[in-house]
């Protein structure tokens, strides 16, 4: 069974993350933005700090680029007021039974 708990967890506990976090964090700091709750994170696009952007947006990114499309539902053929929905059938099967004989 998958945790979302315990992965995060793990992933958090890595070197490599937890250098990431120190980073953004000392950026953070350096620009007296760091638990001001203005509500602003350091923009990490490409591995690089760009600036600030919202905490929603920044966040948000990444669970996007994580997260495949879903597919688009089909849309159903609306039919005109006196039109013949059978002949669409009717008339193709027909064709291919004069072809035929």
């Amino acid at each position: 069974m998958y945790n979302k708990a315990e992965y995060d967890k793990k992933f958090n506990k890595k070197p490599s993350q937890k250098a990431k976090r120190a980073e953004l964090n000392r950026y953070n700091r350096k620009k007296g933005t760091y638990g001001n709750g203005d509500g602003l994170d350091a923009s990490h696009i490409g591995g690089k700090i760009v600036g600030f952007e919202s905490e929603a947006k920044n966040r948000g990114r990444a669970e996007k680029s994580r997260l495949k499309a879903k597919p688009k539902p089909k849309r159903r053929r609306v039919h005109k007021a006196g039109e013949d929905l059978l002949s669409k059938y009717y008339g193709s099967w027909k064709q291919k039974e004069k072809a035929e004989g």
